[in-house]
């Protein structure tokens, strides 16, 4: 019961952003991307507003990466958030903010959706990347099983992927969940948030405070190797009944838990917009 406005950067050159933020004239205004410190939106942004701004980057970087953010934002940002449990003191040394923990999320679906063409025994939706664990990891069960891999590079093509992700998830037999790492404390990929959310059954590359997150037999089954994902594979392929009782049991506990109205709630009392 909040009233709310997205601004799209995809859609508005920087001076079309900064009017649509001084017509506006948030409470609270939440950056989703780093482009408005690339581009140096945020300077301008700052200047026309009087209210709070907050910044939720829910991916994962560090020193290794590429485009790693190192600016000093205390004056033009009150609150970070982070995505994983294990960056808030490395975020904080980059950009002067103390930052606080807020997961990613999905969106529940009202009902399992089926679709004979996604009827696929593992999909992946993703890139499959040179150089990377997850990379390297995926291709070992490549050489082994067959990955139904969907991807799209274009913009356009990329969102009709994502309007189709809970027919996608929803009528594969089994939804292969990895990220990039898993050495950070409740790092993922939305991936693995998005999977439950819409009803997919998943075997889930297992990361440090996985089981806080999903207990295992809720949404997820757990592995470590490739050779576990095989054998894991072939055990619920074979048990499709427990693979729907583990997906209902996913789908419930990410209504309760992993929802944005949820995540959005705890950034709101964070700011003390709500109590």
């Amino acid at each position: 019961d909040i009233e709310y406005y997205e601004i799209d950067l995809k859609y508005f050159n920087k001076e079309q952003v900064i009017k649509e933020v001084q017509d506006y004239q948030p409470d609270l205004l939440i950056y989703g991307l780093t482009d408005v410190f690339y581009q140096n939106y945020y300077k301008e942004i700052r200047k026309v507003m009087d209210g709070k701004i907050a910044f939720w980057y829910a991916d994962y970087v560090d020193d290794q990466s590429e485009n790693v953010l190192d600016i000093d934002l205390k004056d033009y940002i009150d609150y970070m958030f982070v995505s994983n449990n294990s960056q808030k003191e490395y975020w904080k040394q980059k950009i002067g903010v103390e930052a606080h923990f807020v997961a990613m999320a999905g969106t529940p679906v009202k009902d399992i959706q089926f679709d004979l063409q996604y009827n696929n025994d593992v999909v992946y939706i993703g890139f499959v990347t040179d150089n990377t664990k997850r990379g390297d990891l995926i291709r070992q069960m490549m050489l082994k099983t067959n990955i139904a891999i969907i991807n799209e590079q274009g913009i356009f093509e990329r969102m009709e992927v994502y309007r189709e992700m809970p027919k996608i998830y929803g009528s594969a037999k089994i939804c292969l969940d990895i990220s990039y790492t898993w050495d950070a404390d409740k790092y993922t990929s939305s991936r693995y948030y998005v999977i439950a959310n819409c009803g997919g059954f998943s075997l889930c590359k297992r990361f440090v405070g996985c089981e806080e997150l999903y207990p295992t037999g809720v949404g997820k089954v757990y592995y470590d190797t490739a050779e576990e994902f095989l054998k894991l594979k072939d055990y619920y392929l074979k048990h499709p009944e427990e693979r729907d009782e583990i997906r209902q049991k996913g789908l419930e506990h990410s209504r309760e838990h992993h929802t944005y109205k949820n995540r959005i709630k705890k950034i709101l009392k964070t700011c003390k917009f709500l109590k």
